[in-house]
């Protein structure tokens, strides 16, 4: 059967809705017919791809291949395979060509309807990946202040030196306007002229900026080798575990010095400095950032012994 809109002698154009309405008429009455599918492409014989393309709608010369208005397209495990863009059975998501010299991009708007801004995400520019490799986002939201890291293997956690970090901001601010109430030291001084107060932030914030700058090296010579094309060998490993776990070591002793002289309130669980100190205190108790454990894999190593741990 074909339905062919045939070349008229029209002197004006028209506008047709549809060369095949497909309708239920019906009404909501008893008895009532539901119709399942208003269209059913079926391939019922024997012949393997018996139809190639259930519906072609491929010509330039068409606007829209599919209006759905405010309906789904609904479905079991399906794909959506385009050139530069695809969706797995599973709901993975692909953009680029595979094939070709396109990288894709995921980009994200804001809700303003009247003038939409964008966040785009990118790949690594030009052909610089020598691998393909995947990231795993961790299973909660974190704290203010807190930094992502990976472990070498694409699995990112939330770190000790953010909660370090968001204590180091959040003792400047609570200090800054507080004053003694009396014992020992009289009453209302301020506690920010204090030089044991002024030594214990000096020294979080010494910590805080040394473990930044360890992972932050850590991370840019990481790039470059794989840049390169250049291998990340064991030593590389063992020396980036070895620094994750002696960060998380500064991190809690930034977070022990702004802790301990933060007095009776810093004991409140409202104080995010106490909730920092016992986030990084958490963080520092896994194995694979325990110092002692991985220092003395680093250790194993660099005397040319067989190093037992994780790297």
């Amino acid at each position: 059967m074909q339905v062919q809109n045939q070349v008229t002698a029209n002197a004006t154009d028209n506008a047709v809705a549809a060369l095949l309405l497909l309708d239920n008429a019906d009404t909501s009455a008893t008895g009532s017919t539901v119709i399942t599918d208003a269209l059913k492409v079926t391939a019922s014989g024997a012949l393997s791809s018996g139809i190639v393309d259930a519906l072609d709608a491929s010509d330039t010369n068409i606007d829209n291949a599919l209006n759905i208005g405010t309906n789904a397209i609904t479905g079991t495990t399906g794909t959506l395979s385009l050139t530069n863009f695809g969706v797995s059975s599973t709901g993975a998501v692909s953009t680029g060509a595979a094939a070709g010299n396109q990288s894709g991009s995921v980009v994200f708007y804001d809700s303003d309807s009247s003038s939409p801004e964008s966040v785009t995400v990118n790949p690594p520019a030009g052909a610089n990946l020598t691998s393909s490799y995947t990231l795993t986002l961790p299973t909660s939201a974190g704290t203010d202040g807190y930094l992502l890291k990976t472990d070498g293997s694409g699995a990112l956690a939330w770190t000790a030196i953010g909660a370090a970090k968001g204590a180091l901001d959040a003792y400047l601010e609570m200090t800054n306007g507080r004053t003694t109430r009396g014992a020992l030291a009289g009453g209302g001084l301020r506690m920010k002229e204090f030089a044991t107060v002024q030594l214990r932030l000096a020294e979080a914030a010494a910590s805080v900026e040394g473990a930044e700058l360890i992972l932050l090296t850590d991370m840019r010579n990481a790039l470059a080798k794989l840049r390169r094309g250049d291998e990340i060998t064991v030593a590389d490993r063992i020396r980036a575990r070895r620094n994750q776990a002696y960060c998380t070591r500064l991190a809690v002793q930034a977070v022990e010095a702004l802790n301990a002289s933060t007095g009776g309130y810093g004991l409140h669980l409202e104080n995010p400095v106490q909730r920092a100190w016992r986030d990084a205190n958490a963080v520092a108790r896994h194995v694979s950032l325990n110092w002692d454990a991985v220092g003395t894999m680093y250790g194993q190593h660099a005397f040319g012994l067989e190093p037992k741990g994780q790297y």
